[in-house]
């Protein structure tokens, strides 16, 4: 709506794709959103995002009603800070998962994941899942990670860059 103002928006869709809803704005406090996520819990949807400036910078988590509309404030639940971090979020039978990208020691990307409760909170510390080391001066990059509930088994995914390979 406003230019260099990027937020998330949602309409409610029919079964054909036809539109049942005007744009709903669904980050007001926020002014520069990247990569929404949506993941389906039950008849609500977490919506996960990057705020990546501001005073409320880092990933955020919030409830969204069946009708599209915000129903719950945001809930800080990684890397409280200005920055991209390309945040994956995945529905486990406790709560829920989220993972990211984070240069936080300034010496390339590596992979952060937390467990959230069924009500979006925090249900532990961030933990760091890689730690790559510099190799002849260059950095090495964790990037854009997925993250998946298999039976017993938390799988994380992710881009890594050592130049010139990338895998």
């Amino acid at each position: 709506e406003r230019t260099g103002h990027d937020h998330a928006y949602a309409v409610v869709v029919d079964d054909a794709a036809r539109p049942l809803s005007g744009p709903r704005d669904l980050t007001p406090e926020s002014d520069d959103v990247a990569h929404p996520t949506l993941v389906s819990s039950g008849g609500r949807v977490v919506l996960l995002y990057n705020d990546k400036t501001g005073h409320d910078a880092g990933i955020r988590a919030r409830w969204i009603d069946g009708d599209g509309r915000i129903a719950g404030a945001s809930t800080p639940v990684g890397a409280a800070r200005a920055g991209n971090f390309w945040p994956a979020i995945e529905k486990a039978p406790d709560g829920f998962f989220v993972t990211w990208q984070d240069d936080r020691d300034k010496e390339g990307d590596d992979i952060f994941l937390r467990k959230l409760s069924t009500s979006l909170d925090p249900a532990g510390p961030e933990i760091r899942v890689t730690d790559y080391a510099s190799v002849g001066g260059r950095s090495v990059n964790a990037r854009v990670p997925d993250v998946a509930v298999a039976a017993d088994a938390l799988i994380v995914v992710y881009k890594l860059e050592r130049d010139p390979s990338h895998t």
